[in-house]
């Protein structure tokens, strides 16, 4: 079941969203997963209250089924495409935002599959000519080094799995920053750190996501590694209004912009947070063939995010609560 506007924003809702500029089109990819159907119900929300009235909304993922089609049927301004269909779109695409991608890396089996996901579905993008791209990067090209926002680090390898990820978002920004120059289209790269959610998969592969479905279900916490990782964890909401605020900027060029937290969080801390609000247990079982990611992960710098009116404004402890009560409001529970 997919969250809704109100699982994610809570009630009354806080959602600090403005803009004159209200584009023809918007095409989401990703749409049913955690990020991407967050931005589709804060989009539909702002429809909703009389705000992007006029705005098309096109929403693509692998595959539509008839449950998940009657959801949207009665927005009219809404249309789901299925990602082998993108090519017969004939009305023009003003802003696309891209989030589509496998984020489970042990469930990848080889580069070219991510590289696909991204790169491949990037160029049907852009055979659709947007006048600007909203494109979903990671805060892992940085690796944990402390570098320059909007750099990124020199030591990420293929020979490595866990670094497939980060390089083939830099193969997406590379495209991207060559092509918006030669195509004269706009792009903004949104460097996202660890951001959870309603919505947050249960096989997303990520730790949190571990944490909060096990916590969730079992009311147990395993831990594979001693959890001292340092994360910049960041709920959903602040992502969505984020990325928003970029797709509505009538900016041109390409900028990159951090969206993350400023606050240094450990595996082990946010695994506390969630056993306060669950009552679950924590429990340790160390691997050496678990593929962790870097213990020494430096929090962003969101400058650049700052001079467009955003910081993050939601309690790490309070988005627990919320992800935890979606789960627990799933028929499965």
């Amino acid at each position: 079941m997919h969250p809704k506007f109100e699982d994610i924003f809570g009630k009354p809702h806080d959602l600090s969203i403005s803009s004159e500029y209200e584009p023809k089109s918007v095409l989401i990819t990703g749409a049913q997963g955690m990020l991407g159907n967050g931005l589709a119900q804060t989009f539909r929300f702002l429809q909703d209250i009389g705000k992007l009235p006029n705005t098309k909304l096109f929403l693509l993922s692998r595959d539509w089924r008839p449950k998940e089609q009657q959801l949207w049927h009665e927005n009219k301004n809404c249309i789901l495409i299925p990602n082998s269909s993108m090519s017969t779109i004939n009305f023009p695409i003003e802003i696309v935002i891209h989030t589509a991608s496998p984020s489970n890396i042990t469930q990848i089996s080889s580069y070219n599959d991510l590289y696909e996901a991204n790169i491949g579905l990037l160029k049907g993008i852009q055979e659709l000519k947007p006048s600007r791209i909203v494109y979903i990067s990671t805060g892992e090209v940085y690796k944990g080094e402390s570098l320059p926002e909007g750099s990124h680090s020199k030591n990420l390898s293929k020979t490595f799995k866990r670094d497939w990820y980060p390089i083939v978002k830099l193969d997406a920004e590379f495209e991207l920053r060559h092509n918006s120059l030669k195509n004269n289209f706009s792009t903004n790269i949104v460097r996202l750190f660890h951001t959870f959610g309603p919505g947050v998969k249960r096989n997303d592969g990520r730790s949190f996501a571990d944490i909060l479905w096990s916590a969730s279900l079992f009311k147990e916490i395993i831990l594979k590694s001693n959890g001292n990782q340092i994360r910049s964890f960041l709920y959903l909401s602040d992502a969505i209004e984020a990325i928003i605020k970029m797709a509505l900027t009538n900016e041109p060029g390409c900028k990159v912009v951090n969206v993350g937290s400023d606050r240094p969080i450990s595996i082990l801390e946010f695994s506390k947070m969630v056993s306060t609000v669950t009552g679950s247990s924590i429990s340790f079982d160390l691997q050496n063939d678990f593929l962790h990611s870097s213990n020494e992960f430096l929090v962003p710098l969101i400058g650049d995010m700052n001079n467009y009116n955003w910081s993050p404004k939601v309690d790490i402890l309070d988005g627990i609560m919320s992800t935890v009560n979606w789960i627990k409001s799933l028929p499965h529970y």
